[in-house]
């Protein structure tokens, strides 16, 4: 697929998932797909975000957020646009795609088709998420922004679980569900035993008057 028939897919997906969601892919086309989407929004991010930072617009509503304005925050926001987009949501789709295959397939039986399957929809489950990324600089429009992320992100990838891995959408999102609370029961034992390690360690530390 060229470059165009890329976008109009990426924008149906986001407009019409249940027509468009089933699109079979493989990683490297997904992962092309998904490279040539975030371009609009990330050139859309540096128009809109480099001058709310050189105006020394608070973004976040808090204080002392924006003290150091000019050229080293700046530089700071593109690469930090530049690792979110390119390098940490694409590791972010392996590393859900991995949990949600193995709560849906292998703990649930909500679907028997491979990882590539449940990747390519966790990639399309992404695609509202970057869309909208270029309103986080916005103040208060970044916390509705972030709302939209999670609700669209949830529907997208609900039907792009189910018609990927070929289950029922109540399948899809029951896994989905799952997989959030397998991880975090997974990180509340993590902090559990090293909370259990932490405190008798200092229990037994010498006192000093």
């Amino acid at each position: 697929m060229g470059f165009g028939n890329d976008l109009r897919l990426a924008w149906g997906i986001i407009k019409n998932p249940g027509k468009f969601a089933g699109k079979q892919m493989n990683y490297l086309s997904a992962l092309k797909l998904y490279y040539e989407f975030t371009i609009i929004p990330f050139i859309l991010s540096l128009v809109v975000g480099i001058p709310i930072i050189l105006l020394g617009v608070n973004m976040f509503l808090m204080p002392f957020s924006n003290l150091p304005i000019g050229a080293g925050l700046t530089l700071a926001f593109i690469i930090g646009l530049i690792l979110s987009l390119w390098i940490i949501v694409p590791i972010g789709i392996f590393i859900n795609a991995f949990i949600y295959q193995i709560v849906g397939k292998y703990i649930l039986n909500a679907w028997n088709k491979d990882y590539e399957k449940t990747f390519v929809a966790t990639l399309f489950g992404t695609l509202p998420e970057v869309f909208l990324y270029w309103l986080l600089p916005i103040p208060l429009l970044n916390v509705a922004a972030v709302v939209a992320m999670v609700v669209w992100d949830l529907i997208i990838l609900t039907i792009s679980l189910s018609l990927q891995q070929r289950t029922s959408r109540i399948n899809a999102f029951v896994a989905i569900v799952a997989s959030v609370l397998f991880v975090i029961i997974i990180a509340f034992l993590f902090m559990a035993l090293i909370y259990s390690m932490i405190v008798p360690a200092v229990g037994i530390m010498p006192h000093f008057v």
